[in-house]
Order: C-alpha cells, then structure tokens, then sequence
C-alpha cells in the first residue's frame, strides 16, 4: 500500500492529526517521532471529546431529575386534591 491508496477521508484524518505539516526534516534523536506526537493529539482531542460528553451527560441527567421532581410535585397536588374530594 502506498500513499494513493489511503482513502481520502483517512487521508484528511491524518493529515488533520499532523497538523498538515511535512516532517521539518532530520529529527534530533530525543525528539518524539511524528507518530507519538500524533497520538499524544488523538488522545487530547478524544479526552477533550469525552469531558464534553460527560459534561452533557450530567446535564441530561440533571434535566431528568428537575421533570422527576416537577412530576412527583403535581401528583402529589393532583392526589391531595382528589382526596379532598372524597
């Protein structure tokens, strides 16, 4: 497999995860190889990707617990009232 065979939506993944930047040439050896640094990347864009979610989440939830709350309000209102009723 070569460069032209690469799908060009993984293509534009990669090169998204590169930065589009050609290498900047002979690397120092203690520099990280382009691929940790890509992954590094991924990581914090999929550690970013998961916070957010978590986030939204914990709002879903909280927005569960408001309509429990409001819901248990009016039957316990509705109850009360069909009790003077009776």
């Amino acid at each position: 497999m070569n460069h032209l065979d690469i799908d060009h939506a993984a293509l534009t993944q990669i090169r998204n995860l590169y930065d589009h930047r050609p290498p900047p040439g002979p690397t120092a050896l203690d520099a990280p190889p382009r691929t940790a640094a890509a992954l590094a990347r991924l990581a914090s864009q999929w550690e970013s990707s998961r916070r957010s979610s978590d986030a939204a989440r914990m709002a879903h939830l909280e927005d569960l617990e408001r309509f429990v709350v409001a819901a248990n309000d009016i039957d316990s209102e509705l109850s009360a009232r069909l009790e003077g009723f009776r």
